[in-house]
């Protein structure tokens, strides 16, 4: 048994070479933090987001191309807004993992579903055999998120 320190170092550890083999070396050299306070923050945008469908979206983060606005229903293009089952693969030798990001809308749940579905952001570490462990979530209160998910 793990405890949440123990976890996250393997877990950062265990994810390097999932998100490394995918990056060329001049790539993974090119993403360079922004430093905040002590705070190193990185943009998953600059090496790639998994479960993005297509690059011509309107918005980074959308479901659907840009060109399918006005084609679907409202309703699908208004939930194709949403980013859920997009993924970042990182590796990290912090013992602390923040997340920061703005919501769209102030709406932060839906009828049939609470906030951390909605507008949350889970945290799973890869243990040395191979599989995912949830560690934590970001439990959204505001449109602006800033959360620590391991300590």
């Amino acid at each position: 048994m793990y405890n949440r320190r123990q976890f996250t170092k393997l877990s950062a550890v265990g994810t390097a070479s999932v998100i490394l083999g995918n990056l060329h070396v001049e790539q993974a050299q090119a993403i360079e933090p922004i430093s905040e306070d002590g705070i190193d923050w990185y943009n998953p945008e600059q090496w790639g987001i998994e479960g993005r469908g297509w690059d011509d979206t309107e918005v980074y983060y959308d479901r659907l191309p840009a060109r399918m606005k006005g084609v679907v229903r409202d309703a699908v293009w208004n939930l194709s807004r949403h980013s859920a089952g997009m993924a970042v693969r990182f590796q990290t030798g912090s013992e602390d993992i923040k997340v920061r990001y703005r919501l769209k809308s102030p709406g932060l749940d839906m009828v049939h579903m609470p906030a951390t579905g909605v507008s949350g952001v889970d945290l799973y570490g890869q243990v040395a055999d191979g599989t995912f462990r949830w560690v934590n979530v970001a439990r959204p209160g505001a449109q602006d998120v800033n959360v620590t998910l391991a300590a």
